[in-house]
């Protein structure tokens, strides 16, 4: 193997299977028994007066033929050889019209269509060049000088059409059987990658399925926990009203139980009515009822259970659909916590107003009541009034007061994130109460 065939080069020969192997050992046997047979026959025939043939054409003969068995595993070290064999041979009175010119012939298609790119343009060149020497040597040395100039010409104008002919057709053929294979192993990289991407974006549709079925699951457990958690805690706190008058005051814990069984009703009317939200795909369409007529229903059962709720809506405009339910559940929770958090004989305010593009709600209580469950520095009521606020791109901040009540604060945008300006402070002063004031930062 010659240097030329080991060149790196960024564009590396194809690989050669057994299958392919084969062949060519088949079709170098064939041509070197066709070149024995004419080399035997023609000279028997004495159809013209022929060169005894020697060991050396025999041997070259047989080697330029033979060769061809390794055509694609070494092709520009097989074009070398078969030239220069191919010159030996005829040099010394070969003779045959068909293997030795298919043997050339196939070792410069294959030089073209195998060999590496750094040196196979080289190789044919200097070989192609090398055997027209060969040929034109060869036509002196037959004719010679003295036999006419006019002679030589025409002869040679002949051999040069006829071998120009043959080794354009066996570079272009060459150079055409590459670029096919170049572009068949093209598509087929671009077949793979394709198909690779076609899975790679069949997994991405499973984990955004997955994903969105997640996130629904988890909308569906946020809005029944709203629901569910203000309403049990309301009913909860009539109840134990209803418990601890019962024997001495039966007509008030009779309006206990009423406005269990109002409060009951009220659940079962909420959830249908969020079951039905959750199922629509159209987002504008308007809610059952809109947040302020929300409050004063969120105010009038709070009042029942005990805790004293004033409420401030201020030019507030008609909401969207999600955000008018979002600034509903936020108020639903906070107040519901208040109930939970501070209990019976609390005082809360609740505000609603419009700041530039932004939806501000404010929920504030006094601490004063008597606590039903012991407050947290978290829970997963604030997680969910933070996610629904953040899912919207707003701001939420849950606060202690000095006075020991509580202050819920959400900030939402009705524009779109980038269209918004930035939203303005509420004014603690502002409120109907001072219990706004004096924030601090509960402890996590």
């Amino acid at each position: 193997m010659t240097t030329t065939d080991v060149a790196p080069d960024a564009s590396p020969s194809p690989r050669v299977s057994g299958r392919g192997l084969a062949l060519d050992a088949m079709l170098a046997a064939i041509l070197t028994g066709l070149l024995i047979v004419n080399g035997a026959v023609l000279p028997e025939l004495g159809i013209v007066e022929l060169p005894t043939p020697t060991a050396v054409t025999w041997t070259s003969g047989v080697v330029m033929c033979a060769t061809l068995a390794f055509r694609r595993l070494a092709p520009l070290s097989v074009l070398v050889v078969v030239a220069v064999t191919f010159s030996v041979y005829g040099f010394n009175g070969g003779l045959d019209t068909f293997g030795s010119n298919i043997a050339l012939f196939l070792a410069v298609v294959t030089a073209g269509s195998h060999g590496r790119a750094v040196a196979r343009d080289v190789v044919r060149g200097v070989v192609i060049a090398g055997l027209f020497g060969t040929l034109f040597w060869a036509f002196v040395r037959g004719t010679g000088i003295d036999a006419g100039l006019y002679r030589m010409l025409i002869g040679q104008i002949y051999a040069v059409a006829l071998n120009v002919f043959y080794f354009a057709a066996a570079w272009i053929l060459g150079d055409q059987v590459r670029q096919r294979g170049e572009r068949e192993h093209e598509l087929s990289t671009r077949t793979s990658e394709l198909a690779a991407r076609t899975v790679e974006l069949e997994h991405e549709r499973q984990r955004t399925a997955e994903q969105a079925a997640t996130s629904e699951r988890l909308r569906l457990a946020r809005e029944l926990h709203d629901v569910l958690g203000h309403h049990v805690s309301v009913m909860g706190v009539q109840a134990a009203a209803a418990r601890r008058v019962l024997a001495r005051d039966p007509e008030r814990a009779s309006a206990a139980l009423e406005a269990i069984e109002g409060s009951s009703r009220h659940a079962v009317t909420e959830l249908q009515r969020v079951l039905q939200l959750l199922r629509s795909d159209d987002d504008q369409a308007a809610p059952a009822l809109t947040v302020q007529a929300r409050l004063d229903g969120l105010a009038r059962e709070l009042r029942r259970a005990g805790v004293e709720v004033t409420c401030q809506v201020a030019g507030l405009p008609p909401l969207p659909t999600e955000i008018d339910l979002a600034v509903g559940r936020v108020v639903q929770e906070a107040l519901t916590n208040v109930l939970r958090h501070s209990g019976p004989g609390t005082s809360a305010w609740v505000r609603l107003h419009a700041a530039g593009t932004d939806v501000e709600v404010e929920v504030v209580d006094d601490g004063r009541g008597t606590p039903l469950v012991e407050r947290h520095g978290g829970g997963t009521g604030l997680t969910g009034m933070r996610e629904r606020v953040e899912l919207h791109g707003g701001r939420f901040a849950a606060d202690r007061v000095r006075r020991g009540g509580y202050r819920v604060h959400a900030s939402i945008p009705l524009l779109p994130d980038g269209d918004a300006g930035e939203p303005a402070r509420i004014d603690a002063a502002g409120t109907e109460t001072d219990a706004a004031v004096d924030v601090v930062r509960a402890p996590s």
